[in-house]
């Protein structure tokens, strides 16, 4: 129901108010309910110049909270708790959605009550929507794990040093390349120079960023290391470097198309430098070139140590490295179960990598008791992700009856979606089998 003040400067939509004398700000003030998600829309459809979203709620519906999320995401919007206000719970991950988000009141988050419930179905389906939103909305892979180990019955609520150190806040501004906020000011026929640095920044984190970096910023689909096309990445991520000098996300993107290039040594230099800020990717991959002697003198010690620093910011390329140095006894004493929980983190995070690392261990009991029915489960959710290898290999399981009974019309189904992405081996398969 929508309701208009007698004054005519307010309107309502259920939880969220437009008024006349802010037309470019949408205010949420309550409980998330089921009606919230069309509410939003239709105060959309109301305050067409609308660039910010103000929140402050106690949470509600995670279903409803993710619709109004995915919205604020394809509309670009901007995302602020105010001071004195609160967003808690489902109201994060409005929050985190944001192109632009600023928190100046209380943020908080817990895990999601019914994964603590006897409905495990509907608790995973909610935690796989949250993490895959989480991934879109290059969110820090650091949060996930604060939210999931914190009980439903509790709150934890960032603090300033947490709010700076996961990078909360951002400007839809140049810095991360992930501004897209339509600016006041200039029309598109003047564009200002803070545009136009932002384009640089776009068009190096299209080209270099990879498809399963969490950081990158929404809209951009990411590219396979192999698949970089060096030539192009490298000349842009040099010039979104030089107009921000001090920013490590731009140093290890830089050194990642260099690594594609072949310039290994100067690799190293930019992703030592991110990874000496902090910067998660930037240590994961300095720590991939000294476990491959890449560009340094290989040293599995320092692999080890750079994964772990990676890997406990929450970064899933780290943990699945570290995990791999643990499952093989690489630059540390084997330890199966230490890998399998760090598969797990990166799994239970959503990356396609680590569920099927995870799959794969407990296939072959290793770290884990056997469980066949465990392992196609954790395959099955890098395949639906659109893992083109592990979607040829699910088909071989249906098919060969590898780890569960024959199905071919299975076999066929996930043959067919590899060989939709030109997996080689999946198109021979489906010749085989006469389709």
């Amino acid at each position: 129901m929508v309701a208009t003040h007698a004054s005519g400067k307010t309107q309502t939509f259920g939880a969220f108010t437009i008024d006349d004398a802010t037309p470019t700000v949408i205010r949420l003030k309550g409980q998330i309910t089921a009606r919230e998600s069309c509410n939003f829309r239709a105060a959309l459809r109301a305050a067409p110049q609308a660039r910010t979203v103000e929140l402050d709620s106690p949470g509600g519906s995670l279903i409803i909270a993710l619709e109004i999320a995915d919205t604020i995401l394809d509309e670009q919007l901007s995302t602020v708790v105010p001071q004195d206000a609160q967003c808690l719970s489902a109201c994060a991950f409005v929050f985190f959605a944001g192109s632009g988000r600023e928190v100046k009141g209380a943020l908080g988050v817990h895990q999601i009550a019914s994964t603590q419930s006897n409905d495990f179905q509907f608790g995973q389906l909610n935690l796989s929507d949250a993490a895959d939103f989480m991934n879109r909305a290059g969110v820090s892979p650091g949060v996930l794990p604060i939210m999931l180990v914190t009980p439903p019955d509790q709150m934890h609520v960032f603090s300033q040093s947490e709010i700076a150190s996961l990078r909360i806040n951002r400007t839809a501004a140049p810095s991360l390349g992930l501004s897209s906020q339509r600016p006041a000011g200039p029309t598109p026929d003047e564009p200002t120079e803070a545009a136009e640095i932002d384009k640089t920044v776009r068009l190096c984190e299209e080209l270099a960023a990879d498809r399963f970096d969490p950081a990158r910023p929404a809209g951009v689909k990411g590219v396979y290391f192999e698949k970089i096309e060096a030539d192009r990445a490298v000349p842009a991520c040099r010039a979104a470097q030089a107009a921000h000098p001090t920013e490590p996300r731009l140093q290890f993107l830089l050194g990642r198309a260099l690594d594609a290039s072949g310039s290994e040594d100067e690799a190293v230099a930019w992703f030592r430098k991110a990874a000496e800020q902090g910067d998660a990717e930037g240590q994961a991959s300095l720590g991939a070139m000294y476990s491959e002697g890449t560009g340094v003198e290989k040293d599995l010690v320092q692999a080890v140590a750079w994964f772990r620093k990676a890997a406990e910011q929450g970064d899933t390329r780290g943990q699945i490295s570290l995990g791999n140095m643990y499952a093989d006894g690489t630059g540390v004493e084997k330890d199966l179960a230490q890998a399998v929980a760090w598969f797990r983190k990166a799994a239970e995070q959503g990356d396609a990598r680590g569920q099927t690392a995870l799959g794969t261990m407990y296939a072959n009991g290793r770290g884990v008791e056997k469980d066949p029915a465990q392992a196609v489960a954790w395959y099955r959710k890098a395949a639906e992700q659109g893992d083109a290898p592990m979607q040829a290999y699910l088909g071989a399981v249906y098919l060969n009856g590898i780890l569960l009974p024959k199905d071919e019309i299975k076999a066929e189904f996930w043959y067919r979606k590899a060989a939709e992405q030109g997996d080689y081996s999946a198109k021979l398969a489906l010749e085989r089998m006469g389709k």
